[in-house]
């Protein structure tokens, strides 16, 4: 029969070796938290282990200054020996009366230990800081990525080149580019920014009787135009998921649209009242693909399909048949929107 002390001695160890279960399993159930934000989340990755990515990156680079190395370790000497010296005075006068005690050296290496670690915790917070607000001001986006380029131009001057290529191309063919060609069944061939290229700038060998998606032509149109893509716009989305190079800009579809070639002289309205080319903040859809047109009369920021600027732009700028630019305001009201993207309707000044 067992005594209730085996009771007592026994009932403190299980409660010991329960809490300690417990313990063991919250720190398993965190590990594998972490395990899982970082291999299933990008940025929590970057987070954990982006120190690796730099200190790959930057220590190839680096080249090791003898002197100031030296520096630093005789810097580092005189202060171990200036603690040290101080913290054996400090005790031998406290300790006059009594018997004295004798300063550790490793109290010497904990006091230095603690001063570096309080330098560097310095350092790193005026460059968090530093961080901080140059996120906070800048364009560049926080994740993700963003298209850099030695811009030598704005949006303006975006839309200007485009309206010299175009007026290069009516001079050689008589007309404005097709918004958007398709073949004899309809299927989708090549966009009015396609058939610019040579005029852009660009010379791609693309047959052009055959589909922007077919495999001859794909490989072209996987790339970037900067030529379509607006400054102002730079941490918008340049690809899309299928890898294709984006437009930031779209046709007027009374002007430039499906198998449209529309000659300068169907414009009675007026050039410098015509609509040809405007800027797009949303739903961007690739340079080459054919039916890349919106309407103006849709009105301006006000539809992810419709025309629009940057935020802090109020309106969108657009391409005039006479080859000028303008910044048209989003308050401007549809009436007026509808007549200036028609091109003979009769509705100009």
């Amino acid at each position: 029969m067992m005594s209730s002390d085996s009771f007592t001695t026994e009932e403190p160890a299980a409660g010991a070796s329960s809490a300690l279960s417990g313990r063991r399993l919250i720190a398993m159930a965190c590990g594998v938290t972490v395990l899982v934000l970082v291999s299933v989340f990008e940025p929590a990755r970057v987070l954990a282990f982006g120190w690796v990515q730099f200190l790959a990156r930057v220590l190839p680079r680096m080249t090791v200054f003898w002197p100031s190395i030296l520096a630093g370790g005789l810097a580092l000497v005189l202060l171990l020996i200036g603690i040290h010296v101080s913290g054996r005075r400090f005790l031998r006068k406290r300790d006059a009366a009594d018997a004295p005690r004798r300063w550790k050296l490793r109290w010497t290496l904990v006091i230095v230990a603690g001063v570096l670690v309080l330098f560097a915790a310095g350092i790193g917070l005026v460059g968090l800081t530093h961080q901080v607000i140059w996120l906070m001001g800048s364009e560049e986006p926080l994740y993700g990525a963003a298209y850099k380029a030695d811009w030598t131009v704005d949006s303006h001057g975006q839309l200007q080149n485009v309206g010299l290529a175009i007026g290069n191309w009516s001079d050689a063919y008589g007309s404005l580019p097709p918004g958007g060609s398709f073949d004899e069944h309809g299927r989708p061939l090549h966009s009015w920014e396609t058939h610019l290229l040579p005029y852009l700038g660009y010379y791609a060998p693309i047959e052009r009787a055959l589909s922007w998606r077919h495999p001859e032509n794909k490989p072209h149109f996987l790339s970037v135009l900067p030529a379509v893509l607006n400054p102002d716009l730079r941490i918008a989305a340049f690809v899309d998921e299928n890898g294709f190079g984006l437009s930031h800009y779209s046709a007027n579809v009374h002007v430039l649209g499906p198998d449209t070639k529309t000659r300068w002289g169907q414009i009675t309205d007026g050039l410098a009242n015509t609509i040809l080319i405007g800027e797009v903040n949303d739903r961007f859809v690739p340079w080459g693909d054919p039916v890349n047109w919106r309407d103006p009369a849709r009105g301006i920021n006000r539809s992810p399909d419709g025309f629009g600027g940057p935020e802090s732009s109020g309106g969108a700028q657009f391409l005039m048949a006479d080859g000028s630019v303008r910044l048209v305001s989003e308050q401007t009201s549809r009436r007026v929107l509808s007549a200036l993207s028609t091109p003979a309707a009769g509705d100009g000044p």
